[in-house]
């Protein structure tokens, strides 16, 4: 090897450790921005949803459902994103003794670690300098760095997102086995934590089974997807038993698909779970929902959104592109936190 080979490969591993040591250092301002910003919301107008919130609200949800977990007066099947108050949050209260401060401080490290995941996926798809780019962006982004001090799944599925994509590089660019179960793992988690995550994981799995099939054999392909699945079903598989048990009958993780479809889906549904011009306060239910939710036994949720799609296609998919839009909105959905 030449004197020329051997010095570029030092710049390269001192260019490297530069690189590494500057996403810590963000990572530790977006740490410590986000203690000081939930600091100020703790002791500002927002508090009581931070300690108290009302108990229309999901954050009021989630801390009940965690408290009877930790208390064993938890009954009933899981009915919604079970991850977060079924093993997140009583964690975090083990850990903290109780205290909503843990529960900021850990999702405050979540966050600053979604920061340092998002500039390494970054950096290995487009070089160092996007790597920089992107967690400096995540580390500050408003929402992101808002969420912190609030029971809500945005910091803990922000970094799941993060870690999933980080994993996908890596299982791309390094086969290994030990990738994909990890990828599986991480992504029945984010399953868990939100359900809509399925229709990310199994178009990712997918991807990834594509790309094996392309590098190697459709056996090997099949091998890696298979194992993905099996991986993600293992992490869910004691939420499925647990609701089957529960219920007598095959159930998924969640029991709260009915409801979700229906809340979102109806003839008369805003999209964005309020009516327009109505002031901000507790999502706005439908008469439509209580209906086909009463009907939910005869005539499956599922179904009745099928029949509206049929009989109006363009009332339909006005609605669903209304809410598209609100994924590509800078504000906030008001029935949640308005920022």
């Amino acid at each position: 090897m030449k004197k020329s080979d051997g010095k570029a490969m030092v710049r390269g591993l001192d260019s490297g450790r530069r690189f590494r040591f500057g996403l810590w250092i963000v990572a530790l301002l977006a740490l410590l921005w986000r203690l000081a910003v939930s600091g100020e919301i703790a002791s500002g107008r927002f508090a009581g949803s931070i300690f108290q919130p009302s108990p229309a609200t999901d954050l009021r949800t989630y801390m009940d459902l965690s408290r009877c977990i930790i208390d064993g007066t938890f009954s009933g099947p899981f009915y919604y994103q079970p991850f977060y108050y079924a093993f997140f949050l009583p964690c975090c209260r083990i850990l903290g003794g109780g205290s909503v401060w843990m529960v900021i401080g850990v999702q405050a490290l979540l966050g600053a670690l979604t920061a340092v995941l998002t500039g390494l996926t970054a950096a290995r798809l487009a070089g160092r300098r996007a790597g920089m780019t992107a967690a400096l962006v995540t580390a500050f982004l408003t929402p992101l760095v808002f969420y912190t001090p609030f029971h809500q799944i945005a910091g803990l599925q922000s970094f799941n997102l993060a870690l999933l994509a980080f994993l996908a590089v890596r299982a791309v660019r390094r086969r290994r086995i030990g990738w994909d179960l990890a990828l599986g793992a991480v992504a029945g988690v984010a399953v868990l934590t939100r359900g809509n995550m399925l229709l990310v994981a199994l178009p990712l799995f997918l991807f990834l089974g594509a790309a094996e099939w392309r590098r190697s054999s459709w056996r090997h392909a099949v091998m890696c997807f298979t194992v993905m699945v099996l991986a993600m079903l293992a992490v869910e598989a004691p939420f499925m038993i647990y609701n089957s048990l529960q219920l007598g009958r095959l159930a998924g993780p969640s029991t709260a698909a009915d409801a979700v479809l229906a809340l979102g889906n109806t003839p008369e549904a805003p999209p964005g779970g309020r009516n327009p011009g109505l002031p901000a306060g507790p999502m706005e239910y439908p008469a439509a929902y209580h209906e086909w939710m009463a009907t939910a036994a005869e005539r499956p949720v599922i179904g009745r959104v099928f029949e509206w799609l049929r009989a109006e296609p363009a009332a339909f998919l006005e609605l669903t592109f209304r809410k598209l839009l609100l994924f590509w909105d800078y504000r906030e959905i008001p029935n949640n936190v308005a920022l």
